[in-house]
């Protein structure tokens, strides 16, 4: 079919897996199956967030030489033409990393944020790079080349192809349990993140909620992440559910 059908089909594959999924953690916030998970090993835990470390690494590095494994991604990075992302890369990640160590403020680290973004486009502008030269070099996004247009909501309703939903039952299934199971074992990681006990029947109940008005509009399910929730807790903002 044509684009727009396709993009509308996914959008409202998001949307019903976001909406299932919110429905069932709202089934699993009921109080006695809170207390149930809290019975998670700690080993499952700890090995979940340092599996959770591992993949967000590995996908930061992956973008970085356009990676699909570990075996491109090895082969990237030892290519001499990846060094002018993959070092920057690094240099930037080690000064992140460095800053939230010494104990330095939010506005210090977005100030060493804007300050290499500075750097990248006088960089730039320094050897007459354009913008095109720039994505051509994978130093920049780049931006698709398929013009899709989509007037409205209602407009994109009626593009959806809801034979196409039909087929994919059963991985959008599979998708809502692993969507529920990483949301108890992301809150898990959670509390050893703070050192102090998280309400899990709580964390569902909300989670749900903003599921199914995330699935409402072709949202993709969405819950505490591990990632975004440790550079909270290092720089000292205290509000860990991000």
């Amino acid at each position: 079919g044509p684009p727009e059908a396709k993009l509308a089909t996914a959008i409202a594959v998001l949307g019903v897996c976001a909406i299932a999924s919110g429905v069932l953690m709202l089934l699993v916030s009921k109080p006695t199956l809170g207390r149930f998970f809290k019975l998670i090993p700690f080993s499952v835990s700890v090995g979940f967030l340092a599996s959770s470390g591992w993949l967000i690494v590995f996908a930061a590095l992956a973008v970085a030489v356009e990676a699909d494994d570990l075996s491109s991604l090895l082969s990237g990075l030892a290519d001499p033409d990846a060094l002018m992302v993959t070092v920057p890369t690094f240099v930037v990640g080690l000064v992140m990393f460095a800053a939230s160590k010494r104990g330095m403020n939010v506005m210090a680290i977005l100030a060493i944020f804007l300050v290499s973004i500075a750097i990248f486009y006088a960089a730039l502008l320094a050897s007459s790079t354009s913008l095109q030269a720039a994505r051509d070099a994978h130093l920049l996004n780049r931006l698709s080349n398929v013009p899709v247009e989509l007037s409205s909501i209602l407009g994109l309703f009626s593009q959806v192809d809801f034979g196409a939903l039909t087929l994919v039952v059963f991985p959008i299934s599979a998708a809502v349990l692993v969507n529920v199971i990483g949301c108890l074992l992301n809150t898990s990681g959670l509390e050893l993140l703070a050192r102090s006990e998280v309400d899990t029947s709580r964390e569902m109940r909300m989670t749900g909620i903003a599921n199914l008005a995330i699935g409402s509009f072709g949202g993709a399910a969405a819950f505490s992440a591990i990632g975004s929730s440790s550079v909270v807790q290092r720089f000292g903002l205290g509000n860990l559910g991000i």
